[in-house]
């Protein structure tokens, strides 16, 4: 068995010493030879820095209006003479750059020549002349400006993308505009379709408890324990689980998932109060309350110099929650799902919840006269029940458009 080499982790406290900076650059990178200068303000923590080259002037500060205040950086230093790793945090600048010089134009005498027919449009020109040069005057763009920041701005770009997917690449392994988790639309196989790590990651999975759970023999006390406490879904589920003999613990653990999500759902209006939210959700682990933010909403600026940053889930965040809620419960039933008791859990229509799983790639079904006796159903609920199929190969659903008459 080899050896393991343990190493001592370090949190530094840097007020008072010299700290590394990040910078971020977005949408461009700066020359190599640039120099910076780097301040420190009145204010703790706020830093700027400055940097010229020939052409271009670089500028940025730590106090920036993204909302940087959402997440704390740090960088991760090894020590290999007394085998330590220290964790210094450090403060992250976003750069901005703008254009220092023009590039005189060339043709000097045709500058000239109307320079001295705008001035003499001015002194002597009727009031519509006037007019018609001040209106010039205010709609006039320097070509020549726009020329140096899109060749700069194109160079980066190619920088940028050179080792990103083609379009047709990225059509192929995935739905635009859908809310759907990445399907694998190739496969001849259903367990296939979707991958259960892009619902739900190995360490959100490893962070769910489930020992109380397990313990607990009262059903009533056991659905407590839950994030989403009236789910007959979840719950049935749950009970059938626990009847088993030899428990299944991964199982167990994606029902959780599944209550978290329709936990989430219904309180999605509480995304940007990470605090309460956690405790509306029974309070699970971090990481899952970090990964439904991130995974589902989307970062929002507001105030005067848009310096307040939240986080909102939008319509399509909606549908995706529910997507990824419907995919979990696909792979959970070995791809076919009672509709209805979804749509009883979360409030939802028969209609919506048919029109979800279709965009996932699902057949919509009823029940045969044998799976109706099986289940105790009479021909006026038989009506009403349908189950959603997960089927190949695999459809993109496109949403139907109206004729315009």
């Amino acid at each position: 068995m080899p050896d393991l080499s343990i190493k001592k982790v370090r949190l530094h406290s840097v007020q008072n010493i010299p700290t590394p900076i990040l910078i971020s650059s977005p949408g461009f990178l700066p020359d190599q030879k640039t120099r910076f200068t780097v301040s420190r303000q009145e204010r703790p923590n706020e830093w700027t820095v400055e940097g010229d080259s020939e052409e271009i002037r670089y500028h940025g500060s730590s106090a920036d209006e993204r909302g940087t205040n959402f997440f704390q950086y740090c960088i991760g230093v090894e020590n290999q003479e007394n085998d330590t790793f220290d964790i210094i945090p450090v403060p992250l600048v976003y750069l901005k750059c703008h254009v220092k010089s023009q590039k005189i134009h060339q043709d000097v005498k045709k500058k000239d020549y109307e320079k001295e027919k705008k001035e003499l449009g001015e002194t002597f020109g009727s009031k519509k002349m006037k007019k018609i040069i001040q209106n010039k005057t205010l709609n006039t763009i320097d070509t020549q400006q726009f020329e140096d920041i899109s060749s700069q701005m194109i160079n980066d770009v190619k920088e940028v993308t050179k080792n990103m997917l083609s379009l047709e690449e990225i059509r192929a392994n995935t739905c635009p505009n859908h809310p759907i988790p990445p399907p694998n639309t190739q496969t001849t196989k259903l367990e296939e379709v979707y991958s259960l790590s892009d619902i739900v990651t190995e360490p959100e999975l490893s962070a769910i408890h489930i020992k109380p759970i397990l313990q607990e023999q009262n059903e009533r006390n056991r659905a407590l324990l839950l994030p989403f406490k009236n789910s007959r879904y979840v719950n049935e589920h749950l009970s059938n689980a626990l009847k088993l003999e030899k428990k299944n613990k991964r199982h167990i653990k994606l029902l959780y998932y599944v209550s978290l999500l329709m936990a989430f759902y219904t309180n999605t209006h509480l995304a940007s109060k990470k605090e309460l939210l956690a405790k509306k959700l029974g309070d699970p682990p971090l990481i899952l309350i970090d990964h439904l933010i991130t995974r589902f909403s989307e970062r929002t600026f507001s105030g005067t110099n848009y310096e307040t940053a939240q986080s909102v889930v939008t319509s399509h965040g909606m549908d995706k929650i529910l997507c990824y809620l419907f995919a979990l419960c696909l792979i959970i039933d070995n791809f076919s799902v009672d509709i209805s008791l979804l749509a009883q859990d979360l409030s939802l229509s028969t209609q919506k919840c048919k029109g979800l799983f279709k965009t996932l790639g699902c057949k919509i079904q009823g029940c045969t006269e044998a799976q109706r006796l099986a289940m105790n159903l009479s021909k006026a609920e038989v009506k009403l029940y349908k189950r959603a199929v997960l089927t190949l190969p695999f459809e993109v659903v496109s949403k139907k458009q109206r004729r315009l008459r």
